[in-house]
């Protein structure tokens, strides 16, 4: 009767997991939206490359929120980082979601073999 309950149990406290690392990694706003990729990657769409091409779209959109969050001149790009917030949670949220999407991409039979 457990068996069934188990993946899922595993697949949320790993969901869970990532997104709390990623609250105290990158913010809060970036773990909303962890937590809401990776429950929607491993719900509702579990045999579809959601996470994966979710992380490209947001490493492509990480550029255009850097120049268009910060009210500061184009002269230091730390500075300009640490100034904007959004790019700053958007590019950690990118870099977390890659690692994960990389993870989740071997499959269990891959894992057994290794």
């Amino acid at each position: 009767m457990n068996a069934p309950s188990r993946p899922r149990l595993r697949t949320a406290l790993g969901c869970a997991a990532i997104t709390v690392l990623v609250w105290a990694t990158v913010g809060g706003w970036a773990a909303l939206g962890a937590g809401a990729l990776l429950v929607y990657d491993r719900v509702f769409a579990p045999d579809r490359r959601f996470l994966a091409t979710a992380t490209v779209i947001l490493l492509m959109a990480i550029p255009v929120v850097w120049l268009l969050g910060s009210s500061i001149p184009l002269d230091s790009p730390s500075t300009r980082l640490q100034d904007n917030t959004a790019a700053h949670q958007l590019g950690g949220l990118a870099i977390w979601m890659l690692c994960v999407a990389a993870w989740l991409d071997i499959s269990p039979l891959e894992r057994e073999q290794r």
